[in-house]
């Protein structure tokens, strides 16, 4: 009896560390603002926060991006989000990339988000779609 006990106690354990470590990754994620700037989206000027999106993450463009009409990847020649949620900010916005360049996107689900868009996105650069993913864009909107 007292070895079923125990047995009992450490698969709850089991149990309760495997569902804290599926569940940990969507904490992390986080929904990462461009700032109104053109640094490269590498570098953590870039971002609001101080942070540059990686995976998990989504890349926003909002009303914050006032001035800035374009950033290029950057020197990592690789910038990676699960997805880029485009809204509201003040003018078209165009990422840029050199030959090299790649932004990829790892979701597989919306991998582009323009529905609420007011402006056009250009992607001037390389694209690695790493999952079968949607494309949402609001009418009148490229």
């Amino acid at each position: 009896m007292k070895e079923t006990n125990r047995t009992s106690r450490t698969l709850r354990r089991h149990t309760a560390l495997v569902l804290a470590l599926c569940a940990a990754p969507a904490a992390w994620a986080a929904d990462i603002t461009k700032a109104n700037n053109g640094a490269d989206l590498d570098l953590t000027t870039s971002w609001t926060n101080g942070v540059a999106p990686t995976f998990g993450d989504v890349a926003v463009w909002d009303s914050t991006v006032s001035s800035a009409t374009s950033a290029a990847i950057g020197a990592s020649t690789v910038f990676n989000a699960d997805a880029i949620r485009f809204l509201n900010p003040a003018n078209n916005f165009t990422i840029t990339g050199g030959p090299f360049d790649t932004l990829s996107l790892y979701t597989n689900n919306v991998a582009i988000d323009m529905s609420a868009a007011t402006v056009n996105l250009t992607l001037n650069c390389n694209v690695n779609v790493a999952a079968p993913q949607f494309y949402r864009v609001a009418s009148g909107r490229t």
